[in-house]
């Protein structure tokens, strides 16, 4: 399997159990990239797993923004990722900067963050738990 192919346009919350969050980011940003959050300067950036710090994601950006403007960030719920996905199948911050990716596709020192699990061919229940583990 590969990264998610995302069409920025089609993601979207899909109910009425989700939590948002008003964030500033440092760096440009596009709907349904997971972010992380500088403990630095404080502003959202797109989370990868190739360091713990950078695969600390805190959400999913559903609102693109240019550098240093604010986004509005998914924390948690079901949301239409805008590409397909396989049912049951557990999605995580892709080792590609501010990519989503099947679990299975991490390598050997990816830092483990999963995302949630799809629920449908198009939507993610977003319950995010980064663990700050590598893959051997």
């Amino acid at each position: 399997m590969a990264d998610v192919t995302i069409t920025r346009e089609d993601v979207a919350i899909n109910a009425s159990n989700v939590t948002f969050v008003r964030v500033q980011v440092g760096e440009a940003v596009q709907q349904g990239q997971p972010l992380y959050r500088s403990s630095a300067n404080s502003r959202h950036y797109k989370a990868s797993a190739t360091t713990a710090t950078l695969a600390q994601c805190v959400g999913i950006a559903m609102t693109p923004s240019a550098t240093d403007g604010f986004a509005l960030m998914l924390k948690a719920g079901d949301f239409i990722v805008g590409g397909t996905v396989s049912q049951g199948l557990t999605y995580v911050v892709s080792a590609t900067s501010g990519r989503i990716a099947p679990s299975a596709d991490l390598a050997s020192t990816n830092f483990v963050t999963n995302l949630g699990i799809a629920i449908s061919s198009t939507v993610i229940r977003l319950d995010i738990a980064a663990s700050a583990i590598a893959l051997p």
